[in-house]
């Protein structure tokens, strides 16, 4: 048969075969009577470009899709982007700078006219570049956050959600980003640990000369906005002060000392500050006592002319600076302390949050998120792996209400509308308001038709939440909503765990009538060879498509997926990638093999008949069953590891190697059955080159592309057959672990004796053909061990004696491996004294322990075969 092939495994072949799939449309479903699989894309921003944690995250969701086609269903992978409201913004504000424009001065309409351009130019580049990747996604059926269809969508259930009393208007304590100019929600929200101050202020004691209060704060300026001190009910080092006012100091204002069990008191003094409009936990104890709140802090981080004259028009810090410097100058600042405490922070820029009380548009989630927890009580929601249901869940508990409005313009725009007569008759939050998918031509209260519409935006959370419907055409009931939704499964890293995975599971509930996705699969972060997350700042990123480029496609999908361990983080370093392009090279090598021995057609498994051919089968068979229970369990790693052992071990190692020696008949035919059924089953991981090989090998029966082939499904196994050869293999094994150990030169053959029963020795003789040239072996006899001059070992079925006095000096060899014990032993010692010392535990990293105690087992392991292979030695 004619070689068709180069046995070198070279990348750039990748393209060429996509586009085939792409005109072939092999990515497009189509809603018919099959069982449906369908995943929506976790939309990466429109401002992204493909990173590692991208790569991984698609090479996943690819392996489910392109299995679940190949096992008979009906797939779907609906793909699309993320306006990214804030991250889009700001991206193109700084190009704006370049050219010495701001959205302020340009005006809204032509701010997102340049926005919509930049998307256009540069939006679509990231799913350009999971094609590269490979990715099987529905391209007919791409959307965008902003789209006509996903638009319509997000008004809808806005004006529902308003139409039920679930979002309302409100005056309430918000996060607020003073360098992105928006309000966040809280999980927007991140932490960072830093070292500031804490300042110790004294208050007066309003009527008492010389007494005070010492109030302990991080945030001086905030003091200007002080309604009153809190102090614990309980603690009795205040219970004098009931009834009393205090000065707040710089002001001169009388605030009141009150009451409240959420003081903390062992923290500082005992005595807190209060500022309802700079603090949460400000703001409930200030709701409690019908406490004012004084607004000193603006959306510009200035403070506001209530802060007083001295510090109006100050930025936060200036005015901290000269909080301090006035406290100190008037003797009110009692001491200062350094702090280890966590700061609040946008997640987008990394600015410290300003919480500031503002009117803003709110939703309310306690009942949105009832039938979320019920749906994970009742296991409708699964997580992989399971540890992360408990978080969930208590975050779903104690959810508060979602702040909606953004005070930015590149996003859907709040379908509320004003009715400035109105608004002029009353100052309440809700007064004028009209919620409409359409703007309104008068006001349906007064008639008036001066009516504008609200600048704020919507989250981009709002709309990313309703992603697994909206992409099915929500709210129209269509075919693909109706066949698709809910998806299959969601595939996502656990840092969006709340403020993404559990809006979907809401808002899916609440307006598609069911769960968006039944399993979540949550895999852990790609990291570098150093286990340091990957950052632009640290300079150890790693370019997916270079390394597509260098080693291909194949290569980086398998490196990433077989380290996916559920629960665990991945490093992306040279020698994985290596490694991975090495096993393409082995699949290529044996492609050569198996092209040169094959069958023009292929045999049935059942008709095997060799001990090795229905080894084979049946190993295959057991093979695809693990590969089954891998993908069900969404144990990716271990897909890749058992594909892995079957193809190098089983098939290629020892199957091929047997064949190169006697492989005609039933065996040419199986060769080729069997390899092709590989390529499909490994297909999922590995898509181009499998793809190529299976083109090269392809008779005229099989379909044009692997994408069309049906999945392995007949279960042949022959009883016996794989513990029979197992013994053979422990057998060749055994005599290779001897020459090994031995040196024994390869070009020098030794004798093998068994003793063993007559059935098994049988089976031996048969399998003599291949047993002598895998060893190196001149000959195979049956009978008792010599009993001296020779090597032994033993194994459930067989001992096993090598004849080696002519070819070693058996007594140096013995005393040659005594000394290793003993040298191995004295390394033990040292490090079994290291580990029982306390002090050493106590004071070296945890990293540097869990070394010491793995080469403790390395060299205990190595002692144990080093003096099995003491025992081995029979001296003659």
């Amino acid at each position: 048969m004619e070689n068709k092939k180069a046995s070198k495994y070279e990348p750039g072949f990748e393209e060429a075969i996509y586009r085939i799939w792409e005109d072939g449309k092999k990515f497009t479903g189509v809603p018919d009577g099959r069982k449906a699989f369908s995943i929506a894309i976790p939309p990466p921003n429109v401002t992204g470009r493909l990173h590692m944690g991208h790569a991984l995250n698609n090479t996943l969701q690819d392996i489910l899709i392109r299995s679940a086609r190949l096992r008979g269903m009906n797939v779907k992978w609906a793909p699309g982007t993320d306006h990214g409201g804030i991250a889009t913004q700001n991206v193109v504000e700084k190009e704006l700078a370049k050219e010495g424009k701001n959205r302020i001065d340009m005006g809204r309409e032509e701010f997102l006219r340049r926005v919509n351009e930049w998307k256009q130019l540069y939006g679509g580049s990231i799913l350009e570049q999971l094609k590269k990747l490979g990715c099987a996604c529905d391209w007919d059926n791409t959307h965008f956050t902003m789209d006509e269809t996903c638009s319509r969508a997000v008004t809808e259930a806005f004006v529902r959600l308003y139409g039920e009393g679930r979002i309302y208007r409100g005056h309430r304590l918000i996060n607020y980003c003073v360098r992105c100019g928006t309000s966040l929600s809280d999980i927007e929200v991140e932490y960072k640990d830093e070292t500031g101050k804490l300042w110790y202020i004294k208050y007066p004691v309003a009527g008492e000369k010389g007494k005070w209060v010492v109030v302990a704060t991080t945030r001086p300026e905030t003091m200007l906005g002080d309604t009153a001190v809190a102090v614990n009910p309980k603690d009795e080092r205040f219970s004098a002060l009931a009834g009393k006012k205090l000065i707040l100091p710089l002001s001169g204002r009388e605030i009141p000392v009150v009451f409240d069990s959420m003081v903390e008191t062992g923290f500082g003094t005992g005595a807190v500050k209060v500022t309802p409009a700079h603090d949460f936990t400000d703001f409930e104890i200030g709701e409690r006592h019908n406490l004012p709140t004084i607004k000193v802090i603006d959306e510009k981080g200035i403070m506001t002319p209530l802060a007083g004259a001295e510090f109006a028009g100050l930025n936060r810090y200036e005015a901290r600076k000269k909080v301090c410097a006035l406290l100190e100058e008037k003797g009110l600042l009692e001491k200062i302390e350094d702090l280890k405490h966590s700061v609040s922070v946008c997640y987008r820029c990394g600015e410290a949050i300003e919480p500031m009380l503002s009117l803003q548009w709110f939703l309310e989630m306690k009942d949105l998120a009832a039938p979320a927890i019920k749906a994970l009580d009742d296991g409708r929601v699964r997580f992989y792996p399971d540890h992360w249901k408990k978080p969930f869940m208590n975050f779903l508990g104690e959810i508060r209400d979602w702040c909606l409005s953004r005070q930015i313009w590149w996003g859907h725009r709040l379908p509320v509308y004003y009715c400035r007569d109105c608004q002029g008759r009353s100052s309440e939050a809700h007064a004028g308001v009209i919620v409409s998918s359409v703007k309104p031509e008068k006001c349906p209260v007064c008639g008036g038709v001066d009516i504008f519409q609200d600048p704020d935006v919507l989250d981009t959370w709002f709309s990313s939440g309703m992603w697994p419907f909206e992409v099915f055409g929500w709210p129209e009931k269509t075919p693909e909503l109706k066949y698709y939704y809910p998806t299959s499964v969601l595939v996502t890293g656990h840092e969006i765990l709340y403020l993404w995975v559990a809006r979907m599971l809401m808002l899916g509930i609440k307006f598609a009538g069911d769960i968006p996705f039944s399993d979540v699969y949550i895999h852990g972060i790609v990291r570098d060879r150093h286990g340091k997350k990957m950052s632009k700042s640290l300079g150890n990123t790693i370019d997916p498509l270079e390394v597509t480029s260098k080693y291909g496609v194949d290569s980086l999908r398998y490196s990433l997926t077989k380290q996916a361990v559920l629960g665990h983080d991945l490093l992306a370093s040279e020698e994985n990638f290596i490694a991975s392009r090495n096993f393409m090279n082995k699949i290529s090598n044996a492609a050569v093999v198996v092209d040169r021995l094959r069958a023009e057609s292929y045999a049935d498994m059942k008709e095997a008949q060799s001990l090795p051919d229905r080894w084979i089968v049946s190993e295959f068979s057991a093979f695809v069953r693990s590969a089954e229970d891998a993908l069900d369990s969404y144990d990716l790693a271990r897909y890749t590891r058992i594909m892995w052992e079957f193809f190098w071990s089983s098939f290629c190692d020892w199957y091929l190697e047997i064949l190169k020696l006697r492989g005609d008949g039933v065996s040419a035919g199986l060769v080729g059955r069997i390899f092709r059924e590989l390529l499909i089953v490994m297909h999922p991981v590995i898509p181009f080159i499998t793809e190529k090989i299976y083109g090269q090998i392809k008779t005229c029966d099989d379909p044009d592309s692997i994408m069309d082939c049906v999945w392995p499904d007949e279960a042949v196994s022959f009883p016996g057959a794989r513990e029979d050869m197992n013994a053979i293999f422990e057998l060749i094994q055994g005599v290779r672990n001897i020459r090994s150990r031995l040196a024994i030169p390869a070009t020098v053959k030794v004798k093998i004796i068994v003793d063993t029963d007559d059935v098994f020795a049988k089976k031996l003789a048969e399998a003599e053909y291949y047993i002598l040239p895998l060893t190196r072996a001149e000959s195979m006899e049956f009978g008792p061990a010599p009993g001296t001059g020779a090597a032994n070992f033993a194994t459930p079925l067989l001992k096993c004696s090598v004849p080696v006095s002519e070819l070693i000096d058996i007594k140096a060899e013995k005393e040659t491996a005594a000394r290793e014990i003993e040298k191995i032993e004295t390394h033990a010692a040292k490090l079994e004294a290291l580990l029982a010392n306390p002090n050493f535990i106590s004071s070296a990293s945890k990293e540097v322990v869990e070394q010491k105690k793995e080469l403790l087992a390395n060299f205990n392991s190595k002692k144990e075969k080093t003096a099995e292979f003491l025992a081995s030695l029979d001296e003659g």
